[in-house]
């Protein structure tokens, strides 16, 4: 009797332990679960620096999960490949930054109800140009004649603009892509090859501010001089699979980062990168 009665708790406390994780803390249940997140080498959104910051996203999903018993890691890849190993179900891969209006296959992709940055993008000419003073941005008719750099696969705020630069081809409409887009593009406006380059404001802004911390007097010769208008979405998630870990994944995140908000630690992590909370 007594050994039956002993099997009976022990039964009765597995199944209860079970019921309170899913209630109350289902990240817990795992253990220390590594969750394995692909990220684009952006920063200060997400950098690839052994001694530098990992870049806001990072340091955000660390705050949040870490916190839950999980472990992350963030592989970075350029991003088409990003793109590519989510929608293909890469072994291991658990999720991947990006926006809605990305081109990711939506059966597969679960976001959650809080996004985790923005992107706003801007115009940048070298500082002599004549574009500064005499040009507007008026439709994508006005873009036509002008050598343009930008960044393939890129979603931006206009969604005539990421149409025009998706179907446009050189000399007009120059796209680059793999890694170390910024530092390409920068160069190419200060030789000429290019008149305009449409970028990331939040992104481009950090890089000229880094480069000028460095020394470079050439940063001091570019500048974003106009903001792309925002016709589309622009917040970023990220992005989990449609499936049980994945709703785990979101809630976390989407309880997680309002926690943030609320006791200001969010606020506190983006003074890191000279920004604030974008809301």
């Amino acid at each position: 009797m007594r050994t039956q009665t002993a099997k009976f708790i022990r039964k009765a406390s597995f199944l209860l332990l079970g019921c309170t994780c899913i209630i109350f803390n289902a990240a817990t249940c795992h253990g220390n679960k590594k969750i394995t997140i692909l990220v684009e080498d952006d920063c200060p959104y997400s950098c690839q620096s052994e001694n530098g910051p990992n870049g806001f996203i990072q340091d955000i999903l660390l705050a949040i999960f870490t916190e839950e018993n999980y472990t992350l890691e963030f592989r970075i890849y350029p991003w088409l490949r990003i793109m590519n190993d989510f929608n293909a179900q890469r072994a291991s891969v658990d999720g991947m930054i990006g926006m809605k209006n990305h081109p990711i296959n939506k059966s597969l992709a679960l976001f959650p109800e809080e996004e985790i940055a923005q992107y706003n993008h801007k115009f940048y000419a070298r500082v002599d140009s004549p574009l500064i003073k005499s040009w507007q941005y008026e439709g994508v008719e006005s873009l036509k004649n002008l050598k343009i750099g930008s960044m393939k696969g890129w979603t931006y705020s206009d969604k005539k603009i990421t149409e025009y630069l998706k179907q446009g081809s050189a000399p007009f409409v120059q796209p680059l892509h793999g890694e170390g887009g910024t530092e390409r593009n920068f160069r190419k406006l200060l030789t000429g090859r290019i008149d305009l380059w449409i970028s990331n404001a939040t992104n481009t802004d950090y890089f000229l501010a880094k480069e000028r911390e460095a020394g470079n007097k050439s940063a001091n010769e570019v500048i974003g001089f106009l903001k792309v208008p925002v016709t589309s979405d622009v917040n970023v998630y990220p992005i989990f699979y449609n499936n049980e870990e994945g709703r785990i994944y979101a809630a976390v995140f989407t309880d997680g980062i309002r926690r943030l908000r609320a006791n200001g630690k969010l606020q506190t992590i983006m003074q890191i990168y000279g920004l604030s909370d974008w809301k």
